[in-house]
């Protein structure tokens, strides 16, 4: 039986172990560039973040500044993209704007992370110029290579780019549903490796108790102690692997909650008063 119950708790933390994957949500682009232009920056945006982030990237349909009126917060505030981040669920959140002035149409592209700072790329790109141009001085975002002398992206007009160099800094433990859930998995595994340590301890007491002698009242006296040790030892273990059991349990709850709450869906919808945000998924 105690068999059974340890191969069924292995089963259980190698399928609660299997961690779901980072979800990224990449947004339009705000700002007054042409609205041609900015569909063909958002392609380029999104083909970056796709072809080099890992995990689940997802395009929305709403800019930044549109999403954070949904949810509550300022744009221009640091936060507020955390905020966005915790409210849709997402572990990543790609976003920016693109500004035209005087014939140049300058892209600001952030990149934030949960629990660190959001990162900032730029380029500049004529106004009349194709979203590909801009990807080779947006490319560092992302972790690809940036453009070379010819490549696309390199007519950008001289002093219009700005760039921040990225450093990758994300955490797997990126939301309390996942810390607490690998958390409970682990210190529920210690607990039913101490409650199966007392196990063998109690079993290899087991041959003592069959063996020792019962000749004298002092054999009997110690045959009862050396019983007694051994029931509280059973005791414990069995309490111990049944914590570790339920630990794991909770663990694989948390984990779960966190696998759903990264299911995402953002849609905008009209209403009398003009457009709104649908906020969909499991939470």
């Amino acid at each position: 039986m105690r068999s059974v119950i340890a191969s069924l708790v292995v089963v259980m933390f190698v399928a609660s172990a299997t961690a779901a994957p980072r979800k990224i949500l990449v947004l339009p682009l705000d700002g007054n560039a042409p609205p041609a232009q900015r569909t063909s920056l958002n392609a380029s945006v999104a083909k970056l973040a796709k072809a080099n982030i890992d995990g689940d990237v997802t395009i929305g349909d709403t800019t930044f500044n549109e999403t954070a009126a949904a949810v509550g917060c300022s744009p221009d505030q640091a936060a507020c993209a955390e905020t966005v981040m915790s409210t849709l669920a997402v572990d990543e959140l790609v976003y920016g704007i693109a500004t035209t002035q005087s014939g140049t149409t300058t892209v600001v592209v952030n990149r934030a992370v949960l629990g660190t700072p959001a990162r900032t790329q730029n380029a500049a790109i004529s106004d009349s110029a194709p979203g590909e141009q801009a990807e080779g001085g947006l490319a560092a975002l992302f972790g690809a290579p940036a453009a070379g002398p010819g490549e696309a992206g390199s007519a950008a007009p001289a002093g219009g780019v700005a760039v921040t160099e990225p450093t990758d800094k994300t955490s797997f433990f990126d939301t309390r549903e996942r810390r607490i859930g690998f958390g409970a998995i682990g210190v529920g595994a210690a607990t039913m490796l101490v409650g199966m340590s007392l196990w063998i301890s109690e079993s290899s007491m087991q041959g003592d108790i069959d063996d020792h002698p019962t000749e004298s009242l002092d054999d009997l006296r110690d045959l009862h102690d050396l019983e007694d040790r051994a029931a509280t030892k059973a005791l414990w273990g069995n309490i111990l692997v049944g914590a570790g059991l339920v630990l794991g349990g909770v663990g694989a709850y948390y984990l779960y909650k966190d696998n759903q709450n990264r299911k995402l869906t953002v849609t905008p919808a009209p209403t009398e008063a003009g457009m709104t945000l649908v906020l969909g998924g499991r939470w």
